[in-house]
């Protein structure tokens, strides 16, 4: 029964720089978690490795740079986050360490590595976020499709039994 709990070597399939994680992950983890969580660096390294595996069932789908930087600002900051980002990033925070860490590798496997504690808790200055850098998020509307002839028909043949019955 030795080694049940280790995951198949076989499910890794990328690359995670751990360069990268012992520079900027986690450093941002003990900062983040370590007064709530008490964990040891060789833990933090533990889960890191953990994170690899099944990246793709991950309960957080979103994977762009703009994800991390709001999850990475709801841990450190949250308070520069509107409150649209603070309740659906919030969400993915109080999943616990664990989802923080596996979307912040899933990203660093997937998209190479993004800057965590050497930003410090402002926001990145390469990833301005909608409504607070002065832009606004694109407003998209979905025009209507023309009604078909067939539709129009029967909406006025209904229009006229309605106002024969109101008559009676």
């Amino acid at each position: 029964m030795e080694g049940m709990d280790q995951p198949n070597p076989a499910d890794i399939k990328e690359y995670l720089d751990m360069g990268w994680v012992h520079k900027e992950l986690i450093p941002f983890l003990e900062e983040v978690f370590t007064d709530d969580e008490g964990m040891s660096t060789s833990n933090w390294e533990r889960m890191i490795l953990f994170a690899r595996f099944n990246l793709d069932k991950i309960p957080v789908h979103e994977d762009f740079p703009s994800t991390i930087e709001r999850l990475r600002l709801c841990l450190i900051n949250a308070s520069l986050l509107t409150s649209y980002e603070l309740g659906k990033f919030m969400r993915i925070a109080s999943m616990g360490p664990q989802t923080c860490v596996r979307v912040f590798v899933r990203h660093a496997i997937r998209h190479g590595p993004y800057r965590l504690h050497s930003l410090g808790d402002g926001p990145n200055p390469c990833s301005p976020r909608p409504e607070q850098d002065g832009t606004q998020a694109a407003v998209v509307i979905i025009p209507k499709p023309p009604k078909p002839d067939v539709v129009k028909k029967l909406e006025a043949e209904v229009k006229a039994l309605t106002l024969k019955l109101e008559k009676h």
